[in-house]
Formats: C-alpha cells, sequence, structure tokens
C-alpha cells in the first residue's frame, strides 16, 4: 500500500478516534449534568418535608417518653404478654406520646384494618380518632411503635390547622392542608403505583420523618 493510502488510513482512523472520545466525553458531560440536576432536586425536594426547628423539642420530649417505655429490650418487654395484655401496653405508650406531642386523642381502638394498613389516624370534625391493629403490636412490637408515632403525628399535622400549640410554618401547614383535602390514602391499596404516590405524598413522608427521628436508637 503506497504511503498517501497510509497516511489517509491513519488520518481517518484518528479522526475516528477522535470522533468517539469526544462523543464519549459530551456524554459523560451530559450524564454528570443530569446526575448534578437530580442532586439538586432531590435536595429541594427534601427540604421539603425536613423536620422543622419547632420539631426538636417535640422529639426530645417524644424520645425521653420512649426511652422511658421501650427500653431496655422492647421485644423482651412484651414477650410473655397475650393480646390484652400487649392492648393495655401500647395504649400506654400512645397516652404518654400524645401527651408529650400535645395531641388530643378522642378514642384509641386494637383490631384490623383494610388490607396494607397497620394503623389509621381518622378526624370526625375535630375529633381524633386512632386504631392500632392487632396484627402489628402482636408479630412486631417495634413497628407497632414507629406506627404509633406515625399515627399522632398525622394528629399532630390535623390539629395544627385549628389549634397550631407549635408554631409550624404557615407553609409547612399549607403543603399539609392541600394533602389532606386531597388524601390517596382511601385508595392507597388498589395498585402499586397508587401505594407508592401515596407513600410519597408530604404528609406521609413528614409522618415517617418524625417517626425515624423520635425512635433512632431506641427501639
Amino acid at each position: 500500500m503506497d504511503p498517501i493510502s497510509i497516511g489517509a488510513i491513519i488520518v481517518l482512523g484518528l479522526s475516528i478516534v477522535g470522533s468517539y472520545v469526544y462523543q464519549k466525553c459530551r456524554a459523560e458531560q451530559r450524564k454528570t449534568a443530569e446526575i448534578e440536576a437530580l442532586s439538586q432536586a432531590l435536595e429541594r425536594y427534601a427540604s421539603q418535608v425536613a423536620l422543622e426547628p419547632v420539631d426538636r423539642p417535640i422529639v426530645e420530649a417524644v424520645r425521653r417518653e420512649l426511652a422511658s417505655s421501650c427500653t431496655p429490650r422492647l421485644e423482651e418487654k412484651v414477650k410473655d404478654m397475650d393480646l390484652a395484655a400487649r392492648r393495655e401496653f401500647f395504649a400506654g405508650i400512645v397516652r404518654n406520646v400524645a401527651r408529650a406531642m400535645q395531641v388530643d386523642i378522642k378514642s384509641l381502638s386494637f383490631g384490623d384494618l383494610d388490607a396494607g394498613h397497620i394503623g389509621r389516624c381518622r378526624n370526625e370534625g375535630f375529633d381524633i380518632h386512632l386504631t392500632i391493629t392487632d396484627a402489628v403490636i402482636m408479630a412486631d412490637p417495634r413497628r407497632a411503635v414507629y406506627t404509633i408515632c406515625h399515627e399522632l403525628r398525622h394528629a399532630q399535622q390535623f390539629t395544627s390547622f385549628a389549634d397550631d400549640r407549635w408554631g409550624f410554618s404557615d407553609r409547612r401547614k399549607a403543603q399539609w392542608l392541600s394533602e389532606y383535602v386531597g388524601t390517596a390514602s382511601a385508595h392507597a391499596s388498589e395498585s402499586e403505583a397508587m401505594f407508592r404516590a401515596y407513600r410519597c405524598q408530604m404528609i406521609e413522608l413528614d409522618a415517617n420523618n418524625f417517626a425515624s427521628a423520635v425512635t433512632k436508637n431506641i427501639i
């Protein structure tokens, strides 16, 4: 092969390699930019549901109550209790945590709920009613405590609309209120997509954040 042809092949090869490297770099830059944009979006979203400074004394008060009721070793405390005794034990936790959160509960019941639900907070007017399933207090005591804190946070969210004794921001209450009006909880068990949407509501994310904060390293 003559030198000119060889040179042309080399130039073409270098051009192809250069184009590939360029496209690869551009793809990496786009990927990096997308990741950065996604990270920023997630950070902004997380800030929407982060606990506020006014939550700190509430979290501390609840943690004190849980430390008194649930430690050491919650499972050991309840392992020999029958259903009636466990209902009484967890009712005491509800009373103590509700008091620490300054939440008034009109009624507490144990029993069954719709499939996929182990706890429920509902309101009739401004009366709040709490239900915890027997299944969770018998099968998973730690999950029962987490659920109690989660549902009591819902009670606190709702109470803040009528009597905000805690000082939550107007922005946070507006987020809660918009979802109380159009909550997807009634349809959460209809499909996996609906359940994921239900779990991503602000009121659910906030209740989970709160329950995680008060139970961390305690249960």
